[in-house]
């Protein structure tokens, strides 16, 4: 037991004189300071979303130490199509959505997705669907480029853009992301904010409901 001892003691004396021996080839730094949230003046700087959905009127913020979240999502779908110079585009989605953080079921919750076919190339932090832009109404079962939006309303009924049948051309309704920086969190890539209205929301029925005044700062960007 002394000589086991002695063996474990003395590997120990090794180790610690081999990390030492290469200590002066190890440079630490410091670890970069936040940016701070300087180019979101307009919507403050608390993630939020305010908006007029149909009589139901939403206001989510100050969502530290409350029941209501603010997360993101992700989504690869594959290839596309291939251009006649070769490149191919993939099916690639985005999103944020508020609501009771516990249950995504819950009512009241909405969620929005940014949709595109995007060719691989691009630069994936933002794939070409995080962007300082406005955006049209997208339907991913035709593959339209755009945003999409599902709500569930106080009755648990689901409305979104997604119609049964198909969106029309007349489909109405824009979302523009304004101002979009590096988020530190831990939970997404960006912070973004923004504004969205005259959306138009069916249910299965095809009943339609109006999204008015809708503003929002949010995380985007999750990893795929």
């Amino acid at each position: 037991m002394k000589t086991l001892t002695f063996i474990l003691t003395l590997g120990t004396i090794v180790s610690i004189g081999l990390f030492s021996s290469c200590d002066d080839r190890v440079e630490l730094s410091e670890y970069p300071e936040q940016e701070p949230d300087t180019t979101l003046p307009a919507l403050n700087h608390d993630l939020k979303l305010t908006a007029k959905i149909g009589p139901d009127s939403l206001i989510y913020r100050d969502l530290i130490g409350s029941e209501i979240g603010n997360g993101v999502s992700s989504f690869y779908g594959g290839l596309c199509f291939t251009d006649t110079n070769g490149f191919t585009y993939d099916s690639r989605m985005q999103g944020f959505n508020f609501g009771p953080h516990n249950d995504s079921a819950s009512p009241r919750v909405i969620d929005f997705q940014l949709y595109g076919c995007i060719v691989d190339t691009l630069n994936t932090r933002r794939d070409g669907l995080i962007d300082l832009k406005q955006y049209d109404v997208g339907n991913i079962n035709n593959g339209t480029s755009g945003f999409m939006v599902t709500y569930i309303d106080e009755n648990y009924k689901v409305w979104s853009t997604l119609r049964e049948d198909t969106i029309p051309d007349t489909q109405s309704g824009s979302l523009t992301i304004t101002d979009l920086i590096e988020n530190y969190d831990g939970f997404s890539r960006y912070k973004a904010a923004g504004d969205f209205s005259n959306i138009q929301l069916y249910d299965t029925a095809e009943n339609v409901m109006l999204i008015e005044g809708g503003q929002f700062v949010t995380r985007v960007g999750k990893y795929y």
